[in-house]
């Protein structure tokens, strides 16, 4: 896409699913669906959360103490995680730096944890070879930002995972329900967990 803005014919290397390794932080609900879908896609998937997940296919990591091997065996991380003390930020220069080169991110969690200055010098050094950015600290993206004119950068307007009314209006009634009835409601925030 960009050779051909610049009118430049040069083969670029091409990797194949089983050489590249994608790296999912976050294995809740989400993190599951898309780490499972990659993995029967043929990609070599792992995982890392807070806490240790079991998951078929998908090597797992969980905890700060685990983050590191998790990052030297990641080429593509992908951010599904909610934003907690512990989170704001995490997408920094120093987890860059641990990735496995060629190096990607996509960040589809929460815009406050990517370390926007980070992020640029990261690609200006070659740490990332690109990003794709799906949530913002300010949204919508200002126009002035330097995100939109960076090379190696693909925008999208937080629209990863939208939620059709209809699914929500059935969770919604089945907690109307539960509620009027003293049942425990789903999906409940965990206020010490802070998601």
């Amino acid at each position: 896409f960009q050779q051909k803005r610049k009118n430049l014919w040069k083969v670029q290397p091409h990797f194949r699913k089983d050489q590249i390794s994608v790296g999912i932080m976050g294995l809740g609900s989400i993190g599951r669906e898309v780490a499972a879908a990659m993995a029967a896609d043929g990609w070599n998937v792992n995982g890392w959360a807070r806490t240790h997940k079991e998951i078929d296919q998908i090597t797992t990591y969980a905890g700060n103490e685990e983050l590191e091997n998790f990052l030297r065996q990641t080429n593509i991380a992908i951010s599904l995680l909610p934003l907690t003390l512990a989170t704001e930020g995490i997408l920094d220069l120093d987890l860059f730096k641990k990735l496995k080169s060629p190096a990607w991110l996509i960040n589809v969690g929460r815009g406050e944890q990517l370390v926007e200055e980070d992020l640029v010098y990261a690609l200006d050094t070659g740490l990332l070879d690109g990003a794709v950015l799906d949530v913002f600290e300010k949204e919508p993206l200002p126009d002035h930002h330097p995100f939109w004119n960076r090379t190696g950068i693909v925008i999208t307007p937080h629209v990863a995972a939208l939620t059709e009314p209809e699914e929500l209006a059935v969770e919604l009634l089945e907690n109307y329900k539960r509620m009027t009835s003293d049942i425990p409601l789903k999906n409940r925030v965990d206020r010490s967990r802070e998601y």
